[in-house]
């Protein structure tokens, strides 16, 4: 079960230096994660090919990532309702 913090705690977007926009920064942490969502590295996604930023979170790739996300071993390790992540932000309530 996911609490995904992109959805629910209005966490930011994360960007990389190649100039995608991710669903948090955790994606870019490791190859592994990247690899998960390689859909969202299509070049039409890049910031330099866009008009807006709602032109990249409204296509297919990222509806189809939201639609999947709960398969995504990054969302799980941060946003899975047993994360470390949730636990430590759980103690701080």
């Amino acid at each position: 079960m996911l609490n995904p913090k992109c959805l629910n705690h209005n966490k930011n977007y994360g960007w990389n230096s190649e100039g995608y926009l991710l669903p948090c920064c955790w994606h870019d942490v490791n190859q592994k994660y990247r690899n998960e969502i390689k859909e969202l590295f299509d070049l039409k996604l890049n910031i330099n090919n866009v008009n807006s930023i709602e032109e990249i979170i409204n296509s297919t790739e990222w509806r189809e990532f939201y639609n999947n996300m709960h398969n995504n071993t990054c969302c799980n390790f941060y946003c899975g309702v047993t994360s470390k992540e949730n636990k430590i932000c759980e103690k701080k309530l």
